[in-house]
């Protein structure tokens, strides 16, 4: 019996080991700039976001300038 817990114990902290590793080595998503990004669906929040954000959020709106219909 503890032959067997003492196995398990053995493949859980080798398991633990192997992920940390996964995510030590694993390259981050090295952006430029650090901002906030925000998508919005109307203007007027884009331009409430905007101005609280100023240069610290990248915006995107949601809705085509020339119409009301959302797109993707």
């Amino acid at each position: 019996m503890k032959k067997i817990l003492k196995i398990i114990l053995c493949y859980l902290i080798l398991i633990l080991c192997i992920c940390f590793l996964i995510n030590f080595f694993n390259p981050k998503n090295n952006n430029s700039s650090n901002k906030l990004k925000v998508t919005v669906t109307l203007f007027p929040e884009y331009d409430f976001v905007k101005k609280i954000g100023k240069d610290k959020v990248s915006i995107d709106l949601l809705l085509d300038s020339r119409s009301t219909k959302p797109y993707i």
